[in-house]
């Protein structure tokens, strides 16, 4: 028994010795992350570079700060000499003896020298191409352009960002949302979930979510669609719409889309969804001229519409045509109307109204009478040429009856506010909406508060008078 209590604690023992060397390592690291960091994301800022790789670099090349070179030169990325350099330098061995290699009078000099050393080189002009979070394609295109000779050098610097959360200081030069989109995406991969940022050469301005399960043998498609974004932030103060559903033509077309924007099928076969760029302005075009038709046969035509922006040419005249035809025309648009209100040769005007409130108004609500067949949709565009030619968008029908006549009832209190609505005027100016002599107040988003909570209070109400029968265990 001897022996092997003995072998047990030498393995105990190096076991230990192993854990408080890298305590001690851990340590180091830190304590020159939390110290260089600062000087890191300042050279990100003005040149460029992600942060994790600087950092990175300097923990490698320098050993945490604790390499001579580091310790009596100020050389934190371990660069020689080189035939330009007229700076101070010493002679350290490396990949040959007594070799060339810069001194600094700070770290500072040495980061800063670091950024354009590698801005200047034209092996590494390619790495500025790259995404200013593509930490890892930055690792592998050092060691391509020939930064170090260590074949492994590329995965020792990823393996470091990694370990030691570096990747979070490249976002310290961006917006709160951009940081914030970027360290959430970051955090998704890590946890093994594809990210795809977007489609090549289009902004994807889409709000789609699909869930997909397995129930009694059979598969069954969730779907989310809004107007707005999946934000906690701009929940809290935007009004929009948000679509549950699990209609199987809408789930087959949500499949069809993220398949689609991934790039395995092209951007076109669908049974309910209209996307843009390349079906949603032709639907709604082909809506708009349907009601102009259904007048000029004497029938009742009538369009009404929110959105926040209407600047689309193609969109504008076919609006005017439907409303020289006799359509009746309503849009609430939140901010920017290239369209032209006022009478029409024919008498008709076109209202435009726009609210400003509490909340910033955001959703976009189309209706089509369509011959007494309702058409309600949702969707992510506004009618602007960027939502409709240059972006992934999606326009989504609404048929259930209850909640087509829920979207109508919201639709239709935006034109009846007159407390906070303004008249667009055909000179571009604004007016108050004139309240009527005896008509009562009216404020949309007040109204739809109180809708909020009265569904709230009857739903809890309900829950209440539910019995759910015991179970012993």
């Amino acid at each position: 028994m001897k022996p092997i209590f003995r072998l047990t604690a030498i393995v105990a023992l190096l076991l230990i010795s192993v854990a408080v060397q890298a305590q001690r390592r851990n340590s180091r690291y830190n304590e020159y992350i939390k110290q260089y960091a600062p000087l890191a994301v300042e050279q990100m800022r003005e040149h460029r570079i992600p942060a994790s790789i600087t950092l990175a670099q300097g923990l490698l090349e320098s050993g945490a700060g604790q390499s001579t070179l580091a310790r009596k030169s100020n050389n934190h990325f371990g660069i020689k000499c080189g035939s330009n350099w007229r700076g101070r330098s010493v002679r350290h061995d490396d990949d040959a003896r007594n070799e060339c290699f810069r001194a600094y009078r700070n770290p500072k000099d040495s980061y800063e020298d670091h950024s354009l050393f590698l801005k200047r080189g034209a092996r590494y002009a390619f790495l500025f191409k790259l995404k200013i979070t593509d930490y890892r394609g930055w690792a592998r295109g050092l060691k391509k352009a020939g930064y170090a000779t260590d074949p492994s050098y590329a995965n020792r610097l990823i393996t470091i960002i990694e370990d030691y959360d570096l990747y979070k200081y490249d976002t310290r030069g961006l917006s709160n949302r951009e940081a914030r989109n970027l360290e959430k995406a970051e955090e998704l991969q890590r946890s093994g979930v594809q990210v795809v940022y977007g489609v090549k050469g289009l902004k994807t301005h889409a709000k789609i979510c699909l869930v997909v399960r397995r129930e009694q043998g059979m598969l069954r498609r969730y779907c989310h669609f809004g107007t707005g974004n999946y934000n906690e932030t701009t929940a809290k103060i935007y009004t929009d719409i948000s679509y549950l559903t699990c209609d199987d033509q809408l789930g087959a077309d949500a499949s069809q889309f993220f398949n689609s924007v991934t790039g395995r099928t092209k951007l076109m076969r669908f049974r309910k969804l209209y996307p843009s760029p390349v079906l949603m302005k032709a639907r709604l075009i082909e809506l708009i001229e349907g009601e102009a038709e259904r007048a000029r046969q004497g029938e009742p035509a009538r369009i009404s519409a929110k959105m926040n922006s209407l600047q689309d040419v193609e969109i504008i005249d076919a609006l005017y045509r439907a409303a020289d035809a006799g359509v009746d025309i309503e849009l609430n648009v939140r901010g920017i109307c290239c369209l032209k209100t006022g009478p029409r040769p024919n008498g008709k005007v076109i209202r435009v109204v726009s609210i400003v409130d509490r909340y910033l108004e955001h959703a976009r609500i189309f209706f089509f009478h369509h011959g007494g067949n309702h058409q309600l949709f949702i969707a992510s565009a506004d009618w602007m040429t960027r939502n409709l030619d240059k972006r992934v968008e999606l326009m989504v029908p609404v048929t259930n009856g209850k909640l087509a006549r829920r979207l109508k009832s919201i639709l239709d209190a935006c034109f009846r506010d007159n407390v906070q609505a303004c008249n667009i005027l055909p000179d571009g100016t604004s007016e108050h909406v004139v309240r009527k002599k005896g008509q009562k107040a009216f404020r949309l988003q007040q109204y739809l508060t109180k809708e909020a909570r009265r569904l709230a209070k009857d739903k809890e109400r309900e829950r209440q008078q539910m019995l759910e029968p015991h179970t012993p265990h």
